[in-house]
């Protein structure tokens, strides 16, 4: 998982079968501060939020006995606080 896109996938025995492939469309980090910068912050952290929240419903579809989380460090730690 990564803040670009996530894939839901199932695995059986030694086969994994991709399900969906979730892309976020969440806005780019810039450096540039400013009066502006504090309201992009947020708007991104939403759509951060809103990400894995369709994640999550596309997991929910699925009846897993077991999920595991792989990809960066932060996004898996923050998708499983969310």
């Amino acid at each position: 998982m990564s803040i670009n896109e996530a894939i839901v996938s199932v695995k059986i025995g030694e086969y994994e079968e991709i399900k969906v492939k979730v892309t976020s469309g969440i806005s780019n980090q810039h450096k540039k501060g400013g009066s502006s910068s504090g309201r992009f912050y947020r708007t991104r952290e939403n759509e951060i939020d809103a990400f894995f929240k369709r994640v999550k419903e596309h997991m929910k579809s699925y009846t897993v006995s077991k999920w595991e989380i792989i990809g960066e460090k932060d996004s898996v730690k923050r998708f499983n606080n969310d």
